[in-house]
């Protein structure tokens, strides 16, 4: 019985860490963590025409 309810509380315990995702802002732009921002290939493209 310890063990199945050891398992349960695991199981459960991975889903809830797995399920949520973070939330990125403005497409991946975060300035808390990266000054840096990430481009779509067409803005990409634009710019070094």
């Amino acid at each position: 019985m310890c063990d199945c309810v050891y398992r349960a509380i695991c199981i459960v315990f991975f889903w809830i860490k797995t399920r949520k995702r973070p939330v990125t802002t403005d497409q991946g732009y975060s300035p808390a963590i990266t000054p840096f921002r990430k481009f779509t290939y067409k803005e990409l493209k634009n710019a070094s025409q």
